[in-house]
C-alpha cells in the first residue's frame, strides 16, 4: 500500500525558527532573567545597608566612604536594570505587534482567497468593453498612472447604498502602516521614559533630544504616519450629489468617461525574486486625464471591482491587464 505524504512547506518555515527559539532563545532568556534577579536582590541589599548607615548619628571615615560607594552602586545598578527593562519591553512589544500583524494579514489573506474560490469563472464573463475604436481610448496613455503597487489586495470596493460607493484600504494595507507607526511610537515612549528616569532627558540639549528621537524609533514612527495618512485615502462615489472625491481630486460624476485596467511590472530591490506584476484601476475623464483608484497585484479582485464600479457608474471598463480578457 502506497502512502502519500503531504508536506506543507509553509508550516516548516514557521516551525524551524520556533524550534531554534525554544532551543537557544528560551535558555538565554532564562539566564538573563536570573542575572537581572540577582542584580535586583543586590540593589535591595545595598539599599538596606544604606538605610542602616543613614540612621547613625555619627559616622567615621569608613562609613562615609561606604555611603558614597553605596549611593553610586545603587544608582548605577538601577540604571542598568532600567536599561535592561527597556530592551525587554521594546523587544516584547515589537514581537507582539508583529504577531498581531501576521494574524490580521493571515485572516485577511484567507478571506480574500475564499472570495476568489467562491466566485469561479467570473473572469470568463464578457463584460469588458473593447477600447480599440474609441477616440478617447486611443488618445490617453496606457502606461502606469502611478509607480509601484503591492502584491496583496490593498483596496476594496464597498457599496454603502444604491447611490454611494466607497473604495477603501483593506485591513492588510492598514496593518502595514499602523505596525510601523505603533512600533516606532512604542520604542519612543520606552526610550524617552527610561532616559527621563535616568536623568538624561532633563539635562541634554535640543540637538541631543532630536538625535535620540531618530535613534530610538523615530524613522519607523514617521514612515508609519506617512503611510497611514497617504495610503489610506478613501475614494467616494456619490450619486446623490453626483460627485466623486479622493484626496485633492473632487469632480462631477459626469466627467468620468470610462474605467481603465492596466498592468505594471514592478522591479524589486532584490532583483527578479522580489519583482512582481501590479494592476491599476484608473478613472478616465472626458478630458483624457486619469485618476488612479487602486493598484495591487491580485488580478481577479481588481477586475471584479472594476466591473462593479463600471456598473455603478454606467461607464465602459477597458481591460488591458496582462492575461486578461
Amino acid at each position: 500500500m502506497n502512502h502519500k505524504i503531504n508536506l506543507d512547506l509553509g508550516y516548516i518555515t514557521w516551525l524551524i525558527p520556533l524550534l531554534l527559539f525554544l532551543v537557544f532563545g528560551v535558555p538565554e532568556l532564562i539566564h538573563k532573567w536570573e542575572v537581572r534577579k540577582q542584580k535586583t536582590e543586590q540593589v535591595e541589599e545595598f539599599e538596606n545597608e544604606l538605610e542602616q548607615l543613614l540612621v547613625l548619628k555619627s559616622l567615621d571615615k569608613h562609613q562615609t566612604r561606604r555611603i558614597a560607594f553605596l549611593n553610586t552602586m545603587i544608582s548605577n545598578q538601577k540604571r542598568a536594570i532600567r536599561n535592561e527593562n527597556k530592551i525587554y519591553l521594546q523587544t516584547g512589544g515589537l514581537l507582539l505587534l508583529l504577531l498581531i500583524m501576521f494574524v490580521v494579514m493571515g485572516v485577511d489573506g484567507a478571506r480574500m482567497r475564499s472570495l476568489k474560490v467562491n466566485d469561479p469563472g467570473w473572469e470568463r464573463m464578457q463584460e469588458f468593453s473593447d477600447p480599440q475604436y474609441d477616440e478617447i481610448a486611443n488618445r490617453i496613455s496606457w502606461s502606469p498612472a502611478k509607480s509601484g503597487g503591492s502584491t496583496f489586495v490593498s483596496h476594496k470596493i464597498k457599496q454603502l447604498s444604491s447611490s454611494v460607493l466607497k473604495v477603501k484600504g483593506t485591513s492588510t494595507l492598514k496593518i502595514f502602516g499602523w505596525t510601523f507607526l505603533l512600533v516606532g511610537l512604542h520604542y519612543l515612549i520606552i526610550e524617552f521614559y527610561t532616559e527621563f528616569l535616568n536623568g538624561v532627558l532633563q539635562t541634554q540639549g535640543v540637538l541631543k533630544t532630536v538625535q535620540l528621537f531618530f535613534k530610538a524609533g523615530g524613522p519607523f514612527f514617521l514612515i508609519g504616519l506617512v503611510f497611514v495618512l497617504k495610503f489610506n485615502v478613501t475614494s467616494v462615489f456619490d450619486k446623490r450629489r453626483f460627485h466623486f472625491k479622493k484626496g485633492k481630486h473632487s469632480i462631477s460624476l459626469s466627467e468620468i468617461y470610462a474605467i481603465q485596467l492596466i498592468t505594471e511590472f514592478v522591479e524589486g530591490n532584490g532583483g527578479s525574486s522580489s519583482s512582481f506584476y501590479s494592476h491599476e484601476l484608473n478613472l478616465v475623464l472626458h478630458t483624457g486625464d486619469r485618476i488612479n483608484i487602486m493598484d495591487h497585484g491580485v488580478k481577479s479582485h481588481i477586475q471584479k471591482d472594476a466591473l462593479q464600479l463600471g456598473k455603478f457608474l454606467n461607464v465602459p471598463v477597458w481591460n488591458r491587464i496582462a492575461g486578461g480578457n
